[in-house]
């Protein structure tokens, strides 16, 4: 008997401290988390990417096969950029720390990054470019629409901007 016992005060236990913890993130929070209320990214053009599919089908296809047309360079440079991060990771897990070889292998990781990042970039504004004009402010007008309805939950008690 005293082991169920035991057992009921320690579920008990454990209930409590979640709920406690619940409750506290609440309180700090202002309700919902800062993150569910302004998502990652904030307000950039490339939110405009997961719209495409309101466009109409042809502008649709148009749009994804210049997205696509770059893939095969970008699965390199990503190819080269886990290399790299390799590198990096070997460097600063040496028995003899090396500074200087540390900051190059991190700058080399940063620089293919950004050259990543430049690719995207790249093929979406090439992506965008091959819209007509109307297609465009479809586009646009579908991302602002979405935009006015995420910071319409947006609470500002949660600003922590």
């Amino acid at each position: 008997m005293a082991r169920k016992l035991n057992i009921a005060l320690l579920a008990s236990l454990v209930f409590n401290v979640f709920a406690v913890g619940v409750f506290a993130g609440q309180l700090m929070t202002g309700g919902e988390h800062p993150s569910a209320v302004a998502p990652r990214g904030g307000d950039s053009p490339m939110r405009m990417m997961r719209y495409a599919k309101e466009l109409p089908a042809e502008s649709r296809v148009r749009f994804r096969e210049v997205l696509r047309a770059d893939i095969p360079n970008l699965r390199e440079k990503k190819e080269e950029l886990r290399a790299l991060k390799r590198i990096y990771d070997e460097a600063v897990q040496a028995d003899r720390w090396d500074r200087g070889a540390v900051d190059a292998a991190l700058h080399d990781v940063q620089t293919a990054r950004a050259e990543i990042r430049g690719l995207i970039d790249v093929a979406f504004l090439d992506a965008v470019e091959s819209l007509s004009p109307e297609d465009r402010a479809l586009l646009r007008e579908t991302s602002r629409k979405h935009r006015h309805r995420r910071n319409d939950r947006h609470d500002p008690r949660c600003d922590n901007r």
